[in-house]
């Protein structure tokens, strides 16, 4: 045999098309069912279609924002000056919340802005206020801060009063903090 004997393009050239045989039907024996139905089940919270449970995910942005107005909503947080702050409405919700199963394991995350409104009772006069999250993050709970922090004042009440609100404002963040921690659980556990 000579060099052009062994190349690619002598035997695709001189390939004989249609020796191959059409593909043929096979009916599965019990025992191959058996087997697939084992494969199905055998990646906890893998998709019928994703047996092995290498990859997916599942987008759960609107059920987390309505779990977000439930668990936020009446969480309460105290300054250092006795004022307790309570959130009374969330105002808005936006981002992304996901549920990704990678190899039989569930994992969570959720990347949220949340506005909020709050109220407090400084020194006998009620106090209101709007509040915001503008990057609330499954990973970064501890570095949590709120942003945009406004209070509304009865008239005739003194600056005092607004200084001691706004603490009360930030003395919300560790029940925020927690209550986002619940919400994760909640998502990596979501569809047990």
């Amino acid at each position: 045999m000579n060099q052009a004997d062994l190349s690619y393009s002598y035997w695709a050239a001189n390939a004989v098309t249609g020796a191959a045989p059409a593909p043929q039907a096979k009916l599965l024996t019990e025992e191959e069912l058996s087997q697939q139905d084992q494969l199905q089940t055998a990646a906890p919270g893998a998709s019928a279609w994703n047996a092995a449970g290498t990859f997916e995910e599942r987008n759960l942005t609107a059920w987390a924002q309505d779990r977000v107005r439930q668990l936020l909503t009446d969480a309460e947080g105290s300054s250092e000056g006795g004022v307790v702050a309570r959130v009374t409405e969330i105002v808005s919700c936006t981002g992304d919340a996901c549920q990704w199963v990678v190899r039989g394991k569930r994992r969570a995350g959720f990347e949220l802005a949340i506005d909020f409104k709050w109220a407090a009772s400084v020194e006998g006069t009620d106090v209101s206020g709007t509040a915001k999250l503008p990057n609330a993050c499954c990973d970064e709970l501890d570095e949590l801060d709120l942003a945009d922090i406004s209070v509304t004042l009865p008239e005739g009440a003194d600056e005092s009063a607004k200084a001691a609100a706004t603490a009360a404002a930030q003395a919300l963040l560790p029940a925020l903090q927690s209550a986002l921690q619940e919400l994760t659980t909640l998502l990596r556990n979501y569809g047990l």
